[in-house]
């Protein structure tokens, strides 16, 4: 799964993605890791991806200032 998650930011690095498209990317790829968890950890792990794009953009900025 890691080979395929570096495969596409490679990609994307190539094909110049935006941003929010690694972020989404890489996103999905620590969602896919959560769905090997038990049940109890994978709603825990879940709740570390209610962040939208934006929100995260912004408080990166906040903390680039």
């Amino acid at each position: 799964m890691r080979r395929l998650t570096v495969l596409g930011l490679l990609g994307c690095s190539i094909l110049a993605c935006s941003n929010q498209q690694v972020y989404t990317a890489i996103q999905e790829n620590r969602k896919q890791e959560c769905m090997k968890l038990p049940v109890a950890e994978y709603e825990e792990c879940m709740l570390g991806f209610s962040r939208s794009y934006d929100e995260y953009e912004q408080e990166r900025k906040k903390l680039n200032q």
